[in-house]
C-alpha cells in the first residue's frame, strides 16, 4: 500500500470538506419578461411574459410559438452560452427543423435560429429571439409559460 503524502491527504481532505456542486444550471430569472421576435431587420412581434420559478425551463430551453409543439433532444446550456437543436410540428404534421444559439445571463437572452422546412429543407429566414427581464412583478396580461 503506498502512502500518501501529508500535503496530498491534506489536499484531498480540503476537497471532501467542500459542498457538492449544483446540478442546477443557472440559466434565467423568473418574473416579468418583454420577448420579442426579430427578423428580415425589424422586430416582428413583442410579448410579455409572466414566468413562475417552476416555469424557466419551458420559458427558456427552447424557442418555440403558440401554433406549434416544439421538441429538442439538444439542449447544451452553460457558462453564458446556449444551443438547442430539435423541431417544431404543427397540428397537420408539419415538421421544420430548428436551431437556436446564442448567449443568456440572469436578466437578458439573445437566440439566434435557423430553421429547414420538411424534408426537402428548405430554409427559414432566420429569426432572433430577444428578451429582457424587467422586473420581479408581472403586469396584468403577460403571457404565462404553458
Amino acid at each position: 500500500m503506498t502512502r500518501l503524502r501529508p500535503l496530498a491527504l491534506a489536499a484531498l481532505l480540503a476537497l471532501a470538506a467542500l459542498p457538492a456542486a449544483s446540478a442546477q444550471v443557472e440559466t434565467v430569472l423568473p418574473g416579468y419578461w418583454e420577448y420579442k421576435i426579430k427578423g428580415f431587420g425589424v422586430t416582428l412581434d413583442t410579448e410579455y411574459w409572466c414566468v413562475r420559478d417552476d416555469q424557466i425551463d419551458k420559458f427558456f430551453n427552447g424557442p418555440c410559438n403558440r401554433h406549434h409543439t416544439c421538441t429538442y433532444p439538444t439542449r447544451v446550456v452553460g457558462g453564458g452560452k446556449a444551443r438547442f437543436a430539435g423541431y417544431w410540428e404543427n397540428d397537420e404534421g408539419k415538421r421544420a427543423n430548428v436551431e437556436a444559439a446564442g448567449d443568456y445571463a440572469p436578466k437578458r437572452f439573445i437566440l439566434r435560429t435557423k430553421a429547414t422546412r420538411g424534408t426537402n429543407g428548405v430554409p427559414i429566414p432566420a429569426m432572433t429571439l430577444d428578451a429582457k427581464w424587467l422586473g420581479e412583478t408581472c403586469k396584468p396580461g403577460a403571457k404565462t409559460p404553458k
